[in-house]
């Protein structure tokens, strides 16, 4: 049968399947490896493991049992996060979006068990070190926790008990 045809018009070398069914490559071996001159890595598809994709010979994308790594920069148009991109070891960026009305940026130090992260959502915005809320935004302005340090001269209101106290520039606060 002319089904499947494997030949070179001079320059070029084909594959081609010309039947109504599938081309299926099939190995009881360890992987299907596409080379270039059979030293450079274009792709590797590993049985019962994982699929490895290779830019002039350097791995740029694979598959893995939790997910894919991309080794270098990944550009899309847009993108969506369903579940937490959590590193489950070292340093790493967890980036999570919980819903549609909020989204949260966190970093993550394993060995030392230490992590910071930007909350981002309409309202408030809040921002944390040390698994620690130190700034918030909300409809009256911002709510800081700990020492806040300004350089040059700034106007600070001070509100308790219903009563309001505006001053001018501060160099140094008691």
């Amino acid at each position: 049968s002319d089904d499947l045809k494997i030949y070179h018009d001079g320059t070029t070398s084909f594959i081609k399947d010309v039947g109504t069914g599938n081309l299926n490559l099939d190995t009881n071996g360890s992987a299907i490896v596409f080379t270039k001159n059979e030293s450079e890595d274009l792709a590797k598809f590993i049985t019962d493991g994982a699929v490895e994709l290779f830019y002039d010979n350097s791995k740029k994308f694979e598959t893995t049992g939790g997910g894919v790594i991309v080794t270098g920069i990944a550009t899309a148009g847009a993108g969506r996060f369903t579940s937490n991109l959590t590193p489950v070891s070292g340093q790493g960026l967890e980036l999570l979006c919980p819903d549609t009305s909020s989204a949260q940026i966190q970093s993550y130090d394993r060995e030392n068990s230490e992590h910071d992260k930007l909350i981002i959502k309409g309202n408030p915005i809040e921002i944390y070190h040390s698994d620690s809320k130190k700034f918030e935004t909300g409809s009256d302005g911002v709510i800081a926790t700990g020492i806040v340090t300004a350089t040059g001269g700034f106007a600070l209101g001070i509100h308790s008990a219903g009563t309001s106290v505006v001053s001018g520039p501060v160099k140094t606060l008691n």
